[in-house]
């Protein structure tokens, strides 16, 4: 390391101690740092260096259910870092995030901050391949990770980018995990005779990976996960696996869609609170009434599903009843009108409370290509 590049890891370590110092004080990062994803317990921000731009993830812990969750395990900022080293030294043609710096505090022996900090790749906008090719790309990537003895756990479109050389690179390792020794060699495909705990991890990423095409047919998605060699010959219970983890995604998104979400934030009690958008401009009326909880989760359904604006600002609750605040002023036919359909909404995805909703699974399917259809225009 010559002096030039000894001086700007020094100029970084001290930029990036003032932010984890910030962190640990505060529990949150500065906030000139621009903010990517926000959820209860994780941030994810961009900021700059002496040396160049970097993504920050930093996690706090104050739920209890968390603090048990990592009291005996790694903290996610440790965890991934070492997931992302092994990847880039044992799995070829593979680009990863270059991790910079992971540092992690207990209080108590209980976890109480985490930070990664990781070098930004020269992502582009994917353009130019048909959704097949990406399937199959994707699909040669995540058996190269099993193939070195890996299993991502979360392996979706969005956990994909395109770099500006042209490859393949994949993030969000942290939940990746080792599975058992692979036998066999690299370029053989997976057989019944291959380890449980192998072809358990290749069904799992295959799953992983139908979850975001609905441009394929069963028989042609298949075929491919076939060659590439995530799933033995025939291994048709990779669809039943991928309508699981569908519905169990969309199950806890919604039913946490109160406590928790980037959308909105939640104030209050169990028996007394409020949750409200964060960018709504909360403007209009606040009326009150029955049923005013299903048409605040018609809308947050609406939304996810559909693509539908929001028209509700607020909802609050109490022993007394329930109450809205629209974000714009409406009339009171208006009113009635939106509450009709937001109630309808919330009646019409019930089945997402059910414990066999199977046979809606092809509903959803539809609403969502029609929901990308729109998105993209004629």
């Amino acid at each position: 390391m010559n002096e030039g590049t000894a001086n700007s890891v020094d100029r970084d370590l001290a930029v990036l101690d003032l932010w984890w110092r910030h962190f640990v004080t505060c529990g949150e990062l500065p906030p000139f740092l621009n903010r990517v994803q926000g959820r209860l317990i994780r941030t994810v921000v961009r900021g700059e260096l002496p040396s160049g731009p970097v993504f920050v993830k930093a996690m706090t812990f104050p739920r209890m259910k968390d603090q048990l969750r990592y009291s005996l395990r790694s903290l996610p900022a440790l965890h991934e870092a070492a997931m992302l080293r092994a990847v880039a030294q044992a799995v070829g043609n593979v680009p990863c995030p270059e991790v910079l710096l992971a540092l992690t505090q207990r209080r108590f022996g209980l976890p109480f901050r985490s930070m990664l900090v990781l070098r930004a790749m020269p992502v582009v906008v994917e353009q130019g391949r048909s959704p097949r090719a990406l399937f199959v790309e994707r699909a040669g990537l995540a058996k190269r990770l099993l193939d070195a003895g890996f299993w991502h756990r979360d392996l979706h479109a969005g956990n994909f980018v395109r770099l500006d050389d042209g490859r393949l690179g994949i993030l969000d390792l942290q939940s990746m995990r080792r599975i058992g020794k692979v036998s066999g060699r690299c370029d053989q495909p997976l057989t019944r005779d291959s380890s449980a705990a192998v072809i358990r991890a290749g069904r799992g990423m295959a799953a992983n990976l139908l979850l975001d095409q609905a441009q394929m047919k069963d028989d042609d998605a298949l075929l491919e996960l076939t060659k590439a060699g995530l799933v033995p010959e025939g291994d048709r219970a990779v669809f039943s696996l991928a309508r699981q983890q569908r519905l169990q995604h969309q199950q806890k998104r919604i039913l946490r869609c109160f406590a928790t979400t980037t959308e909105f934030v939640r104030t209050g009690s169990i028996f007394r609170g409020e949750c409200r958008l964060r960018a709504a401009a909360c403007t209009g009326p606040v009326i009150k009434g029955r049923d005013l909880r299903a048409c605040w989760l018609g809308q947050r359904l609406l939304s996810h599903f559909e693509g539908r604006a929001p028209v509700l600002a607020a909802f609050s609750f109490g022993i007394t009843g329930e109450a809205v605040q629209w974000q714009l002023p409406c009339s009171a036919t208006q009113q009635a009108t939106e509450l009709q359909i937001l109630r309808a909404a919330s009646a019409r995805y019930a089945w997402l409370w059910r414990h066999d909703p199977w046979r809606e699974f092809d509903d959803f399917v539809s609403l969502r290509t029609l929901r990308d259809g729109q998105s993209k225009g004629p």
